[in-house]
């Protein structure tokens, strides 16, 4: 690693190598952007191939994704897709402080996948300020003996600030949040890569189960237990079109029994088995 730093940034230099790309996570590039009215970033041609979490701590900025521009503030979170053109900079007059981490692997592309995020996404005033913090902390102390547990440690803010993001999204969706449905809808959702079944759900909620379903299929049209296989395969769609992540992995990483139950799930669900669906992926 490689410390870089400047009057307008600090900026840290990973240079990940091959071997580095096959682990579940690693990082690129990471920093802290201060105030610089010519701050630009162009990644439209020559893309990231790496996931890029930033959280603006003051000023304005501006992203653009496809053909939309968007205004980013204090307090903003976003995350833009790996692989996705995009082009972001600092707002003339009033530039933006920013933390950052450009990161990539298995383990992010899993957390997406379980947690819905499929695409670039920015969430307005959020709180994971702390988390990049801590992130900021552990990067600056990172030696070549210390790095493997560094990644680790970063990883898991990572995966809090992902599931923060999730949790912001979820309950500002306010069609469902008054409602007894919508709020085991989130518990499903929060722990979509986790066993749950009826009986967790009775439990917490403190409710009979044939009122849950009901309750449930009135909202939502389907059954609980229907709806935690189709999020399950929802995620195994997104997970699966990562060719470095194995069918093993997959399953443990949604918690089904075996890789046998896994691809009964799927094949019923889908139509076709999971190895199917991959190959069909690889050929589009």
């Amino acid at each position: 690693m490689i410390n870089q730093r400047t009057q307008k940034e600090d900026k840290y230099y990973f240079y990940p190598t091959p071997s580095d790309t096959d682990i579940p996570f690693y990082i690129e590039l990471a920093g802290i952007t201060y105030p610089n009215i010519n701050y630009h970033i162009d990644r439209r041609t020559n893309r990231l191939n790496a996931y890029v979490l930033e959280f603006v701590r003051s000023g304005r900025g501006y992203i653009e994704c496809g053909s939309e521009t968007y205004t980013v503030g204090e307090g903003d979170f976003y995350l833009l897709n790996k692989n996705s053109p995009h082009r972001y900079y600092a707002d003339k007059e009033n530039p933006y402080t920013k933390i950052w981490i450009n990161a990539g692997g298995r383990l992010i592309s899993a957390l997406m996948a379980v947690y819905g995020i499929t695409e670039s996404t920015i969430v307005r005033h959020i709180d994971v300020g702390d988390l990049f913090d801590d992130i900021a902390f552990l990067l600056r102390k990172i030696t070549s003996t210390n790095k493997s547990e560094t990644y680790i440690a970063v990883a898991s803010k990572i995966c809090e600030i992902l599931i923060r993001v999730f949790t912001k999204t979820e309950t500002s969706q306010e069609k469902y949040s008054n409602t007894t449905a919508g709020r085991i809808k989130t518990y499903i959702d929060n722990g979509i890569h986790m066993n749950i079944t009826l009986s967790d759900i009775e439990k917490h909620f403190f409710l009979d189960k044939s009122y849950i379903i009901q309750l449930f299929r009135r909202e939502f049209g389907i059954t609980p237990k229907q709806y935690i296989l189709k999020k399950k395969c929802d995620a195994a769609k997104s997970l699966l079109s990562d060719p470095t992540i194995s069918i093993k992995e997959i399953t443990e990483m949604l918690n089904f029994s075996s890789t046998q139950h896994f691809s009964s799930v799927f094949k019923h669900r889908c139509g076709i088995s999971p190895n199917e669906f991959r190959k069909n992926e690889k050929n589009i």
